[in-house]
């Protein structure tokens, strides 16, 4: 046989193969009987997702494979199938609190998904549903605590959350302010005992002051702080007004163009509130450590190169991280919590890219210097397995937390924002009209309503004439962990948490 037409037969074969198959479920085969010749994504469009549910079950991997398999020969993608398979399943069968053990049985077959054709190599997308899955059933056992449908520290509750947190899916209970002071009493944290004890007992005028600030609101005129990072910080907004001001304490890292460090006290209407390290990119580098990985606190200290460490992501009752978490392509928490907008992807090279997860599109760092696009992972299971492919793809390190301001526009709502007054600590990203980038550190001591202090330091950082790229907030609860170190590695005590770096789960760190 001539050999151009032995592989122009060969070719057609391969094309006519999906169509001839018997490799797929009989529901697969009936119903792509009335598409013959079709072969375009207009199929999974119209595809009978429910009639399949109904004839094949869901943890059938032997099907899944086949059909999946089905699609890849006919369109090229075979993926698809499964993750819009995933959306319907859980559009038709959605999870509520008497199905939650059942789906994370269903969560936990797809974790570890067995059939003919599944291996390593491919089984991401069956991995990728299975999080899917037990990150619903978070969501939802979450919800009924909330809503004292269920006591999720309480022996039948407590099941659940041990099962998902096996699987790296961790779950939020919120505890009363007296299981917090009982907690830190039998860990012997004392000081936590004793600030939370005289919060109670005394919300100064300091914090009434943070409450009115919409109703009394003085224009401040700032101080000049020429020269200190380099260019003039000022060139002040004379149409910005805040109550709150900076005055130098100390700067480190003396180059020819000034300070790639400089150490603030933050001050509202004259009285001392706390302090603002303001690091220089990218003489100052940000890293992001979890877990078994925090002993490089200790190798970043004896190198003399750590700058600051504190506690970035919230962690919950089970010492996990709170919502979605990934360390170098490492699923830690799988969780994508709905109520967290600000995803902190901490780069390589040391800086820092926060992602508004309120759009409906994101734009992730390539590795490359360049941007990729993915639909907005709240809204499905596909956008969610983008994420998480490029997560694992580029060794991405990141983690979830409220974003408090993004883009040069203040976020926060007052009226769904918590009234309570705590100490405060946000990471804010910043940039000058040259371009320059810094990140800072506000570390509140004082006890302040969320809110109000966000505002405060939104206006006093847009009276300085910075961008302000974006506000988060830290955790300074039951994770209070802050460091600061001159060059060479001696302690700032003035600056500082009141726990040590041992009993957090997490660190975000800055170095020389």
């Amino acid at each position: 046989m001539n050999k151009t037409l032995f592989l122009r037969i060969l070719l057609l074969a391969l094309w006519l193969s999906p169509m001839i198959t018997a490799a797929q479920s009989p529901f697969m085969r009936q119903f792509m009987q009335k598409y013959q010749g079709r072969r375009d994504h207009n199929l999974l469009v119209h595809f009978d997702y429910k009639g399949y549910l109904e004839k094949v079950p869901f943890t059938d991997f032997t099907s899944l494979q086949k059909d999946r398999l089905y699609f890849w020969r006919l369109l090229g993608d075979g993926d698809i199938f499964l993750y819009c398979l995933g959306d319907k399943f859980l559009k038709y069968y959605p999870v509520n609190l008497q199905n939650a053990s059942q789906m994370i049985d269903i969560g936990e077959m797809f974790l570890v998904a067995q059939a003919k054709g599944i291996n390593d190599r491919n089984r991401i997308p069956y991995t990728m549903m299975g999080y899917f899955v037990l990150g619903k059933v978070a969501r939802c056992l979450e919800a009924a605590h909330e809503q004292k449908k269920i006591d999720l520290t309480a022996r039948e509750g407590g099941r659940l959350v041990q099962r998902l947190k096996r699987n790296k899916i961790t779950v939020r209970v919120e505890t009363s302010s007296a299981q917090k002071i009982i907690k830190n009493l039998k860990q012997g944290n004392l000081v936590y005992v004793l600030e939370r004890g005289l919060e109670k007992t005394k919300i100064n005028a300091l914090s009434r002051k943070a409450d009115s600030y919409l109703e009394n609101l003085e224009t401040y005129i700032p101080m000049e702080l020429q020269g200190v990072l380099g260019q003039p910080l000022v060139g002040a907004n004379s149409s910005t007004s805040t109550t709150m001001g900076l005055t130098h304490y100390r700067s480190f890292l003396k180059r020819t163009k000034g300070y790639g460090t400089t150490l603030w006290k933050v001050d509202s209407r004259g009285e001392e509130v706390g302090y603002a390290v303001w690091m220089e990119r990218p003489s100052v580098k940000a890293h992001y450590v979890i877990d078994g990985r925090l002993n490089s606190l200790a190798a970043w200290r004896k190198k003399g190169k750590l700058l600051l460490a504190t506690t970035g992501g919230f962690t919950n009752n089970y010492k996990s991280p709170e919502g979605l978490t990934v360390e170098k392509g490492r699923v830690i928490n799988a969780v994508l919590l709905h109520d967290r907008d600000g995803l902190v992807v901490v780069l390589p090279n040391g800086g820092i890219r926060v992602i508004n997860l309120k759009e409906s599109e994101l734009h992730l760092p390539d590795g490359q210097g360049g941007l990729m696009k993915v639909a907005n992972p709240l809204r499905s299971l596909m956008a969610y397995s983008q994420l998480m492919n490029w997560a694992r793809q580029t060794n991405a390190t990141f983690f979830q937390t409220q974003l408090m301001a993004f883009s040069d526009q203040l976020l926060i709502n007052p009226n769904l924002a918590s009234g309570k007054h705590a100490e405060r600590r946000f990471l804010a990203l910043v940039s000058d009209r040259q371009g320059n980038v810094q990140h800072i550190i506000f570390h509140i001591p004082k006890p302040y309503a969320l809110a109000p202090l966000t505002a405060e330091i939104y206006q006093l950082l847009k009276s300085k004439a910075l961008k302000v790229e974006a506000i988060l907030n830290l955790d300074t609860g039951g994770q209070n962990v802050l460091f600061v170190h001159e060059p060479g590695g001696r302690q700032i005590p003035a600056i500082s948490g009141t726990l040590p770096a041992h009993r957090t789960t997490n660190l975000l760190l800055f170095t020389y």
